[in-house]
């Protein structure tokens, strides 16, 4: 599951995959492999992808079963329910999709008429 938490706080702070890896001392192709899914992320990687982004753990943390938050605990960190907090998130993440959708749409309505001539 992509841990789509952590790729947008990356992009806000435009940091590349490469910086991401080196800060967490290991190529690009293993930092990808996480920031996708595809390799677990353990809890000495989530604290230091935080600490790298300076920003709460919570902000980025997403368990590798669920995309949601729900009474995990870290270390001596407990995590809450953040559900609406996630929800929140992914509806703007939606709109922005459906916004990005509708501009392809055009282009492509824009490109078929100019070949009609």
């Amino acid at each position: 599951m992509i841990k789509f938490k952590l790729l947008e706080a990356r992009k806000r702070r435009k940091y590349t995959q490469e910086y991401m890896a080196a800060a967490l001392y290991m190529d690009i192709s293993n930092y990808s492999r996480r920031e996708n899914g595809q390799i677990k992320i353990n809890r000495k990687e989530w604290q230091r992808l935080a600490e790298v982004l300076t920003i709460p753990l919570e902000q980025i943390y997403e368990s590798d079963d669920e995309g949601f938050l729900k009474d995990q605990t870290m270390d001596n960190h407990t995590f809450g329910n953040n559900s609406s907090q996630n929800i929140s998130e992914l509806q703007k993440s939606i709109e922005k999709l459906v916004l990005e959708m509708d501009k392809l749409k055009e282009e492509i309505h824009h490109l078929k008429s100019r070949n009609r001539y």
